[in-house]
């Protein structure tokens, strides 16, 4: 079937993604920003979460106790590919159609090392570099923190040598936005600034003591 070309036809391109990565194209050039009209789309809500798992589970005649389903919903974050990450792995840790809470469990663990793999692994290889950095990561990934004081972490979970640099530390990882300032940004009050990094962290911890995966 022969196409018709018409002069002058309207055309439109839109990219999506998150927001680092338009901050990549921006830094590759800086004219993108003028280029492209910018709409940042808001988070699912937590019902439209809830129908997603709801709807999919039930086409594989699979059900869902509320536990598992308010911890699954928790852990998306109103993010598409975290939530479908989730309910795949979920589903794969079932083994007799309902899912419940240890389900649930090892099914969101397991999807943070997947998306770990995929999006979080290579910025903490690449950018993270000191030993004593990883360090840090690996104990705040131990002990599951998600938001932080830093006068709690050093005084609590850090050797002599990582206090000393932990000050960088933040700097750093607030720089590659693995963590954000939660308030006053002199409050010394921090964030991971997405839930999956702390849950990566966390996964492996626990992949390597093997209490997860092993029954």
């Amino acid at each position: 079937m022969a196409t018709e070309f018409r002069e002058n036809a309207h055309v439109a391109m839109m990219l999506l993604g998150y927001p680092e990565k338009l901050v990549n194209l921006y830094n590759i050039n800086p004219s993108f920003n003028r280029i492209f009209m910018h709409y940042e789309l808001d988070r699912l809500m937590d019902n439209e979460i809830l129908e997603f798992f709801l709807d999919t589970f039930k086409k594989v005649n699979m059900e869902c106790e509320k536990d598992s389903l308010d911890k699954m919903i928790s852990f998306s974050t109103g993010l598409p590919m975290v939530m479908q990450e989730i309910g795949d792995s979920v589903f794969w840790e079932d083994q007799d159609n309902i899912i419940n809470d240890e389900d649930a469990n090892r099914g969101i663990f397991e999807a943070g090392l997947r998306i770990g793999k995929k999006f979080i692994e290579p910025v903490i290889d690449t950018s993270i570099v000191s030993p004593r950095y990883k360090s840090i990561l690996q104990k705040m990934g131990k002990h599951t923190i998600i938001n932080f004081k830093k006068k709690d972490i050093e005084d609590l979970y850090l050797n002599s040598d990582e206090k000393k640099v932990f000050p960088d530390f933040l700097r750093r990882a607030k720089k590659l936005k693995i963590i954000e300032s939660d308030g006053p940004i002199k409050s010394g009050n921090y964030k991971f600034s997405n839930v999956m990094y702390p849950l990566y962290l966390l996964s492996l911890s626990l992949k390597e003591d093997s209490n997860i995966y092993t029954s």
